[in-house]
């Protein structure tokens, strides 16, 4: 049958591109050792090579079929598979295998290569939650996700295939999850036995489809996985082949089965002469029947690898200017207004995809609940991957959630961030992470600031990390990141009543009680909470004669890129304090370094009370501490204070939230 002889003869040749690939020789084979050094992962290659093999020749419609790859480690077939796409020339392939993991070479995995790849899979599991999106957002598509079994242990994958229904509904999608069921993981056998998968899988609604070796019961599996899954049922492929295979076992007199196999033997030195001949002599008996005259590769095989690709095409703009027309309408009122509201606008009006672990409702995110847009399921992980697909298929997502949980997804922000900085530029949405700021709110279990870390670890132009002063504040900020293309956005702000503050736009703003003049001090904030304090004690300060100003820290980010010290003629030789709605020491260098000056940061040191309120006074982040940091003791009364605000002790209330105050007329000015 040609369509099985056709898969079987791209496996072999794939195999022996990827196997002359990780072990650096020459093509075609026999081919002759062009490096000592042997880096990569050999053990998923085969196994990968195997299904899209027999997918490719099943498969007859113009559009090639969408491939992601949940394991990290299949470098070397992603290089045989684009060099049998591409049909490169043999010195082109030779020259890929002589300088991988080579000093001044490429990398031994992957990152943003093929340029429109829509992951890179340093954390196994979230290739499942991905792809599910991708394939939503792409009904011309199908899309095809190959994990290991090993993979399915990870609680992000098993997360994905559980949810599946919650993501599609009643929407028929052309999505394929195949297991590559090798029986292992990378140190060790696999937790789930090919048959206890299958009846996991079975319990979760899917049908299973298995096959092993055998070419034929492969090919006849694989084109009913393929008829079924256009048809928007259902289906896992489990193909079921030994890890190490085809390589022979032992391999140059080592094992190689099994997780043995996960890597090349240790001690591997190719231009031994030992090892290079027992080498060159394996790959040429692989590749035997795919090469045809002058060792080219058959027409037919190549030919089936056009069928499968792992690049989504290039993103257009979206239309800007009725966001424009919307933005410049927009007018802060001085209401006390939930700061997430502004979000939810957004989010709402532009139909955007919104994906929350859980409390959509509690984060006040009502109008997008009633656009039903927000897909709820309790795996942070899942959700974020689910945003991620979103945006590589071109539509504007958010992944909303807490503080407390956002440090969950910490390593899925961190691969991004390296994915669409490193890889040629897709135009696609930015991936954007809204988090209610419930350090202050819900402690001590919701105080976690660390993914601020995260981000700031990562100064790339097209990463955003904004902190909004208000309700229209944050609906402008989150306005903004919808221009902002391959990135990604964190924009935090709080769902408890605070004072709609203009926002006119910029990094960093000035905000001052109109008619006011020079300083006597200055607060350096960053944050919502952090700049109604911070307006509370400038109020407070005006009370006594004395003239406080807040500089408002919106874009972190702006201030990381920008070394250029415009910063520094805003603070002189007045008092300065700052205060940051994290972990003082994730951001002071940064503060010092944009202000030109080293002064006390208040933040979050794990202190917190019974209440909100308690919470920012332990640490010493209401305004009274500001004042008294500032000023002295005999500035900050409470009592004499609360009389300011017009006698009312609204901090003591039932709920102890932010005591409101009136706000006399201000001024809001771009300083950068």
């Amino acid at each position: 049958m040609k369509r099985v002889d056709t898969a079987v003869r791209y496996w072999r040749v794939a195999s022996a591109i990827a196997g002359s690939h990780l072990f650096g020789m020459t093509w075609p084979p026999p081919g002759r050792a062009q490096r000592s050094r042997v880096v990569g992962h050999w053990g998923a290659n085969p196994g990968i090579a195997w299904v899209v093999g027999h997918l490719a020749s099943n498969w007859d419609r113009p559009n090639p079929l969408l491939l992601m790859l949940g394991t990290g480690h299949a470098t070397s077939f992603i290089v045989a598979h684009e060099a049998l796409r591409q049909d490169w020339s043999s010195e082109k392939i030779s020259a890929a295998a002589g300088r991988y993991g080579q000093p001044g070479g490429d990398p031994s995995e992957l990152i943003g290569w093929p340029p429109g790849t829509p992951l890179v899979s340093g954390e196994l599991g979230p290739a499942v939650a991905i792809s599910q999106a991708v394939a939503l957002n792409n009904r011309d598509r199908l899309v095809v996700c190959v994990i290991g079994d090993g993979e399915c242990e990870a609680p992000a994958t098993l997360a994905g295939l559980a949810h599946r229904a919650v993501l599609f509904g009643d929407t028929p999608v052309s999505w394929l999850p195949v297991v590559n069921a090798n029986g292992a993981r990378m140190g060790g056998p696999a937790r789930f036995e090919s048959s206890k998968l299958a009846r996991l899988l079975e319990g979760m609604g899917y049908e299973v489809l298995m096959s092993d070796d055998n070419a034929e019961r492969s090919s006849e599996v694989a084109g009913r996985a393929l008829a079924k899954s256009q048809m928007g049922l259902p289906i896992v492929w489990l193909s079921v082949t030994k890890k190490g295979w085809p390589a022979p076992d032992p391999f140059l007199g080592k094992p190689f089965r099994g997780a043995a196999a996960h890597k090349p033997p240790t001690a591997t030195d190719p231009t031994d002469q030992g090892i290079g001949p027992n080498l060159s002599s394996w790959l040429a008996d692989l590749a035997a029947g795919a090469l045809g005259p002058n060792h080219l590769i058959d027409g037919d095989i190549l030919a089936l690898a056009r069928k499968v690709t792992f690049e989504l095409p290039p993103i257009g703009d979206n239309e800007k200017a009725n966001r424009q027309k919307r933005r410049e309408s927009s007018k802060a009122s001085l209401e006390w207004v939930p700061p997430v509201t502004g979000l939810d606008n957004v989010a709402a009006r532009e139909c955007m995809a919104v994906f929350s672990p859980d409390e959509a409702h509690s984060n006040r995110l009502i109008n997008c609940l009633s656009a039903e847009t927000v897909v709820e399921v309790l795996s942070e992980e899942t959700c974020f991957a689910w945003a991620l697909g979103s945006a590589e298929a071109g539509r504007p997502a958010v992944f909303a959630s807490y503080e407390a949980f956002a440090p969950l997804i910490a390593t899925q922000i961190a691969q991004y961030a390296k994915l669409v900085h490193h890889r040629r530029e897709r135009r696609t949405p930015a991936v954007i992470v809204a988090l209610t700021s419930l350090s202050w709110a819900n402690c001590p279990t919701h105080q976690n600031t660390d993914i601020v870390g995260t981000v700031i670890a990562r100064p790339f132009p097209r990463l955003r990390l904004l902190y909004p002063i208000g309700a229209t504040s944050a609906e402008r900020r989150l306005e903004s990141l919808l221009d902002l293309r391959d990135g990604l956005g964190v924009i935090i702000c709080s769902k408890q009543k605070l004072p709609d503050i203009p926002d006119p736009g910029g990094a960093v703003l000035e905000i001052r009680i109109t008619g006011s003049g020079a300083p006597d001090a200055t607060i350096v904030a960053a944050g919502d909470v952090g700049v109604a304090e911070a307006v509370a004690a400038m109020v407070l300060a005006a009370s006594r004669g004395l003239t406080i100003r807040t500089i408002a820290v919106v874009d972190v980010t702006a201030i990381d890129n920008d070394r250029s010290g415009s910063l520094k003629p805003l603070l002189g030789r007045e008092a300065a304090l700052g205060v940051v709605p994290c972990a003082p020491r994730l951001v002071q260098g940064l503060f010092w370094e944009a202000c030109g000056r080293v002064f006390p940061i208040h933040g979050y040191r794990e202190q917190f009370g019974a209440t909100p309120w308690d919470t920012l006074r332990r640490n010493g982040m209401d305004r009274f501490s500001l004042l008294t940091a500032l000023l002295g003791p005999a500035s900050s009364t409470k009592e004499t204070a609360l009389l300011d605000l017009g006698g009312r002790d609204e901090a003591t209330t039932a709920d102890r939230s932010i005591p409101s105050f009136e706000i006399p007329e201000i001024s809001v000015r771009v300083l950068r």
